[in-house]
């Protein structure tokens, strides 16, 4: 879940109302050009924040202090000063499907999305019609027809009609997935949450036992956790790969990325880990030797570096392109884009250059485009690396 928040109600809203961020979803913060979403991106074009297709033309004014991609065919559009900011949604023509007054806006999901006026959350439809008046001190995106709500300290669940699905009764919910959603009670001793699973009858499907507990991906599979370790149960609540991981992701491609011998690197501000990759077995097809230089299977193929230069493994672990780059990021579309000395270019995933490395920065591809920066002019690029739109030509 991503709102236009502080720092601290993010990270709040994040561990109790979602379980991962969503892939490929990139939000525009005021001043930067961004990905392509739905045929359209933002761009910048003297401080003001508008929307172009994927010709280059300017399809939506650029008069905006803040704006974000679209999803279900709306975008978020703010108006006023940062600590002052009033927000809405246009449609793709730019019109102002609803109006411009809340003080606080979530995405659209399933149809509805959140909003906050007065302190408190509600939700609308793309008419801007209240389908659950304000009266929510948090509200989760709908996932599987159900929201999480929380009102006061306790969580519940309500529908599209705004009614309770799960009164206001746990100490912490997430969202539904695979027909389940991970919620949590305070234990004895009145500190800590434990975590289970109910499902849409109205029944623990899993008693609420662990530490913390992720939603299920789509393979039936959901992180949770013990004490400080982390493991892999089923969606009958078996543990099927033991908790013994201090950090553990979610599969992708039938592998998943695991962290163990993390410490705090005082120069640096994240913590230094060992990742290696596990099967759905628990084995290992990469054993842990990767010090914070390991990306995500993506396409079938994963980024690492071994010595001072990246390449690709796949599945099994097997090098499918030896380490031979200054930097590499994951495949998208087919292309992953690398860094040679200080320059960037995309290659296929035979390793072969499409587009050499020449440019000074650059983003992965999306809808068919990526963002680069070549000097101090910036644009877009198609896949043979034609210049689609750059700022100079504003």
């Amino acid at each position: 879940m991503k709102k236009l928040l502080s720092l601290a109600f993010i990270t709040l809203v994040f561990t109790m109302c979602s379980c991962e961020l969503k892939e490929n979803k990139q939000f525009l913060w005021g001043g930067a050009n961004g990905d392509f979403h739905e045929g359209l991106a933002v761009v910048d074009y003297d401080g003001h924040l508008g929307y172009m297709n994927k010709e280059g033309e300017i399809v939506i004014k650029a008069e905006y202090n803040e704006a974000h991609p679209f999803f279900e065919g709306l975008a978020i559009v703010g108006i006023g000063d940062y600590n002052d900011m009033k927000f809405g949604y246009i449609d793709k023509n730019g019109n102002r499907v609803v109006d411009i007054q809340y003080d606080l806006v979530d995405e659209f999901s399933e149809g509805l999305a959140a909003v906050e006026i007065g302190g408190r959350w509600g939700y609308i439809d793309k008419q801007g019609n209240y389908v659950a008046n304000p009266q929510f001190d948090e509200a989760g995106p709908f996932q599987e027809g159900l929201a999480c709500v929380r009102i006061g300290e306790k969580w519940g669940f309500i529908d599209k009609t705004g009614h309770y699905f799960y009164n206001p009764q746990f100490d912490g919910a997430k969202s539904f997935s695979q027909g389940l959603a991970p919620v949590g009670y305070i234990d004895s001793s009145g500190i800590f949450l434990k975590w289970g699973y109910v499902d849409k009858q109205g029944n623990f499907v899993v008693s609420p036992l662990f530490d913390d507990a992720m939603c299920f991906s789509s393979d039936g599979i959901a992180r949770v956790r013990v004490r400080d370790k982390w493991g892999y149960i089923d969606i009958k609540g078996n543990i099927i790969i033991a908790p013994m991981f201090q950090y553990a992701e979610g599969f992708s491609n039938g592998v998943a990325r695991v962290g163990v011998g993390f410490e705090r690197d005082e120069t640096k501000p994240w913590f230094k880990a060992i990742w290696g990759y596990i099967d759905k077995q628990g084995r290992y097809i990469f054993n842990p030797q990767f010090e914070n230089s390991v990306g995500y299977f993506s396409e079938g193929l994963a980024a690492v570096e071994l010595g001072d230069r990246w390449g690709f493994i796949d599945n099994t672990g097997r090098f499918v392109i030896n380490p031979q780059f200054d930097k590499a990021e994951c495949f998208t579309e087919g292309l992953a884009y690398v860094k040679v000395g200080e320059k960037y270019g995309f290659i296929n995933k035979e390793g072969s250059f499409v587009i050499s490395p020449k440019f000074d920065y650059v983003l992965p591809f999306f809808e068919g485009l990526a963002r680069v920066q070549l000097g101090d002019k910036w644009g877009f690029i198609d896949k043979k690396g034609n210049w689609v739109w750059d700022k100079g030509k504003l």
